[in-house]
């Protein structure tokens, strides 16, 4: 229960997961990602958490295989016309 309201931000987080967040730009030398994004920001974090999440890589790889799925799909539903 209290992981709920960890995440939520209602909780103070523990060292570990404070350290975490610090370690998450150690060693990077650029303050602004494209020119566009600080360090610190929340789109730039937002983007950070999402490509960790666990569910992540599974989710990519199922939309490649889907997206595979429908091409062979689309290349074999042509007649084929030996006439020209």
């Amino acid at each position: 229960m209290a992981n709920i309201f960890k995440a939520e931000g209602f909780m103070i987080k523990s060292e570990e997961e404070q350290r975490e967040h610090v370690k998450l730009y150690d060693g990077v030398d650029c303050e602004l990602a494209l020119y566009l994004f600080p360090k610190y920001s929340l789109f730039r974090d937002s983007c950070y958490r999402l490509y960790k999440n666990k569910y992540f890589d599974n989710f990519i790889l199922g939309f490649i295989l889907l997206s595979s799925f429908k091409l062979a799909t689309d290349s074999y539903n042509y007649k084929f016309d030996p006439n020209g």
